[in-house]
């Protein structure tokens, strides 16, 4: 999935989602059922699952 030059905002569901911001596009948000890693340019993370969750971030 990739975003704008705006706010984005992106559902993960699956292992195989991969999220895809430029540098300065806004300020993104990834909700997730499932365990996630934010990746580059990403600043949110909301999990929204019920399993016992983990979560990262990716500040390269």
């Amino acid at each position: 999935m990739t975003g704008g030059l705006g706010n984005d905002i992106y559902t993960v569901d699956s292992a195989g989602d991969v999220v895809t911001e430029a540098l300065n596009a806004g300020t993104d948000k990834v909700f997730s059922s499932i365990g996630h890693t934010l990746t580059a340019n990403v600043e949110n993370l909301e999990l929204t699952g019920i399993a016992d969750l983990n979560s990262a971030a990716n500040f390269t």
